[in-house]
């Protein structure tokens, strides 16, 4: 390893250690003076971000897609300290479009939005920062003006008309042969073979011969029919970075509640504790966390003297609920709520006008039915969800699963437990209340620790509640008889029971669980349809009046592999190739190329 990339690892490493202890001293009362504390968190690098979006002017019925670049200060590159990254849509009254919350992979992310036609025609902005960037100015988080037109609507208070007289020079309108060859543009060219394309047609987009200057890095590639509405123009990733000149932090005196932690080791949640009498304890209680699903997530924290806890969800999860109870105690005597600090005030924002003129009209009206069409055949070209792999609570190799299908079903689970599943002992503690234990590897009960019971990923305390649980409704028990410890509680084994009818239909509330409180999750990875006309029947028979042929979220190229194709559409005209991204040495990069479809 050179010595460059051996201070930039050292740092990270750094970095990383600082932060975790800045975490504990803000949180857990930490001795650790203020003034001392502030220094610290100087200490930590900036970050900031930027966004790839696959344009600027949208029209209702219409994905924006978006990839996120977010870098370190200090070392210039991608950067290892956030895990997530905030993408927020907003109104010239400061109303959110949307927010999403996108896991970064090392420092990059992708996403999308399909705009709803209640949408109104108006100028917006797209914010992207991460929770740590929020210590920082307004003007250092990622901002960028996004025009939205809707022909649905008759309300276009959003939209400043001109005259005919006035009218504005579509950017279709300049030559094709300017736009490819043009020296004077800070872009690079992207090389194509030739620059005109039947409809159909396949592309191939060969990056090799940019030579040393991409071989290797983080980039994202759109692929549509230039605008021939006016735009806002953006800033392209190099001269956006060029111009940044973020401002130091500020961290005020009252830090605990004010201070943005970076999401170090995945999505960062804060809970409370609210207790119904205020002589109830509120601190150090132990909060079992679930979060059911298909790929469940159970954790357990600590509250402190205010009665906070926090947890950290670094694995992927299906669930968009939570269910938070105290351990060891009468759930009755508390409710629980989430912490979310507000976003700062958005007054300063600044926004461009959209302007139309009536020579556009026929343009939008195109689009309009073309975007129609496009929808209303989603079903044959969808895009699809991946599902990363998911990190088990336990391991796979230490279970022993039993299918309920496989046995003469009892009527409860109590029966087919004593019946069937002979790693599992059930203790009568008194004539009213039973305790499932788990057997030790010497067939023996051989710890008073009981075993963590869930089901469908939820914390089950009251044994009986279970036991007398209808067994047509249960699809599995599976077993684990290792001692284990999660958080500050030590289990005897553990038994995960999985619903038939899953999360949605399951009566949770018949075994002592309490209400699910809805919270806000990360976007799942997606893989976006790609058009093909090789081998499939099917899509040649369909229309395909797609304005956007190609969109290639934030990837991973290396030197040997820089290369792409993608088919053109129906819909004739000028299109232009737009990639971005980061190089593995921290340079920015921009390439540009337009052709045409006959």
């Amino acid at each position: 390893m050179d010595r460059i990339n051996f201070k930039k690892q050292f740092l990270l490493v750094f970095t990383k250690l600082l932060a975790g202890l800045l975490f504990t001293s803000v949180y857990s009362q930490s001795k650790l003076g203020h003034n001392e504390l502030i220094s610290k968190l100087k200490d930590i690098p900036r970050e900031y971000t930027y966004v790839h979006t696959n344009n600027s002017l949208f029209l209702t019925g219409e994905y924006i897609y978006y990839g996120i670049y977010c870098l370190n200060d200090q070392t210039k590159l991608l950067t290892e300290l956030s895990k997530v990254a905030y993408v927020e849509l907003v109104d010239r009254q400061g109303k959110s479009i949307f927010k999403h919350k996108v896991k970064l992979n090392a420092g990059t992310g992708n996403g999308d939005f399909f705009i709803p036609t209640s949408t109104p025609s108006g100028s917006y902005k797209l914010l992207c920062y991460t929770q740590w960037m929020q210590n920082g100015a307004l003007k250092d988080i990622f901002q960028v003006d996004i025009h939205i037109v809707n022909p649905y609507q008759a309300d276009q208070n959003g939209v400043n008309t001109i005259s005919n007289n006035d009218s504005i020079v579509s950017p279709v309108d300049i030559p094709l042969q300017t736009i490819s060859k043009d020296p004077s543009t800070r872009s690079l060219l992207i090389p194509l073979n030739k620059y005109v394309f039947y409809q159909r047609e396949r592309v191939v987009l060969d990056l090799s011969t940019f030579h040393g200057t991409m071989a290797g890095g983080y980039y994202s590639i759109s692929v549509r029919k230039k605008n021939e509405l006016p735009t806002p123009n953006n800033d392209k990733i190099d001269r956006y970075l060029d111009s940044l000149t973020p401002d130091e932090y500020s961290f005020s005196d009252n830090i605990e509640n004010t201070l943005f932690i970076p999401e170090l080791r995945g999505e960062l949640f804060q809970g409370k504790v609210l207790p119904k009498n205020q002589n109830d304890p509120i601190k150090n209680l132990k909060i079992g966390i679930s979060i059911p699903g298909d790929h469940p997530y159970f954790t357990i924290s600590k509250t402190d003297e205010k009665g906070h806890f926090y947890y950290n969800i670094a694995n992927y999860y299906s669930g968009d609920q939570v269910v938070f109870e105290i351990l060891d105690d009468d759930n009755n005597k508390y409710s629980f709520g989430m912490i979310q600090k507000p976003f700062r005030d958005l007054d300063q924002l600044h926004f461009s006008d959209l302007k139309i003129d009536l020579s556009m009209k026929d343009a939008i009206l195109k689009r309009s039915i073309s975007n129609q069409i496009e929808n209303s055949y989603f079903k044959f070209k969808p895009d699809s969800t991946v599902l990363p792999r998911s990190k088990q609570i336990f391991s796979e190799s230490l279970r022993k699963t039993y299918i309920l299908d496989d046995f003469t079903r009892f009527k409860t689970i109590r029966e087919t437990v004593f019946e069937y599943v002979k790693d599992v002992v059930i203790r009568r503690i008194n004539k009213n209340k039973s305790v499932i234990r788990v057997k030790g590897y010497n067939f023996g009960t051989n710890s008073l620790a009981l075993p963590l019971v869930l089901i469908d990923g939820v914390i089950i305390q009251n044994h009986n509640a279970l036991l007398d649980y209808e067994s047509a409704n249960i699809k599995s028990i599976e077993v684990l008889r290792d001692q284990f410890i999660i958080g500050p509680q030590i289990y005897q084994g553990a038994v995960l029971v999985k619903s038939k009818k899953g999360l949605e239909l399951t009566n949770y509330s018949s075994l002592g669980i309490p209400n699910f409180i809805e919270f806000f999750k990360s976007l799942e990875t997606k893989k976006y349809y790609k058009q093909s006309y090789l081998e499939s029947n099917m899509a040649r028979k369909l229309p395909d009046y797609r304005y956007q042929i190609l969109w290639q979220p934030v990837k991973k190229f290396t030197a040997n592999d820089l290369n792409l194709d993608f088919y053109t559409s129906d819909v004739s005209g000028i299109y232009e190739i737009i990639l971005q991204g980061i190089t593995s040495t921290g340079k920015p990069i921009s390439a540009i190329q337009s052709f045409m479809v006959n």
